[in-house]
């Protein structure tokens, strides 16, 4: 379950009231006074200013941060906050070396920045083709999530 605490200085952010509308039984309020010591994720809201994440990025070294697309408008920019040990990648080699399994094995398909971490790891990499136009230009491109991409690449790397 999520549980989310909220810090909106803009009240009129429309993507965060759409995205937190989803969750309202699972938020409060964040005071800035109160921040908690435990958290797994903070994700920030760019308003499209990725000019704004490569600043904040430098600034919040040694975490990890991640840019990506709003899942509530497919628009807006946000970045994803975390220690810098989390990433898809980790817990991909945890579960191949967990099931000892072999690089060779592990197969990928996103749809967002936030999967490159992902994408990179795996041996076979796609993305949908409804992704942004820069990771398809790197990786191999499936049909889109809504035309049964997923499915279509797994036949595909089956298939090799």
């Amino acid at each position: 379950i999520h549980h989310m605490l909220l810090y909106n200085s803009y009240p009129d952010a429309e993507d965060l009231v759409n995205y937190t509308s989803f969750y309202k039984e699972f938020s409060k309020p964040l005071h800035l006074d109160k921040i908690p010591e435990l958290a797994t994720q903070i994700i920030v809201l760019l308003n499209s200013k990725v000019s704004l994440y490569n600043k904040l990025k430098k600034q919040l070294l040694p975490l990890k941060t991640i840019l990506t697309t709003s899942p509530v408008n497919n628009q807006s920019m946000w970045m994803e906050i975390f220690n810098r040990d989390v990433s898809k990648s980790n817990g991909i080699e945890w579960i191949r070396n967990q099931l000892k399994l072999n690089n060779a094995t592990v197969f990928a398909i996103g749809n967002d920045y936030n999967d490159i971490d992902m994408l990179n790891y795996a041996n076979t990499s796609f993305v949908v083709s409804n992704a942004p136009e820069e990771l398809k230009e790197k990786y191999r491109v499936s049909k889109s999530n809504n035309k049964s991409g997923f499915s279509k690449a797994v036949k595909l790397f089956m298939s090799q």
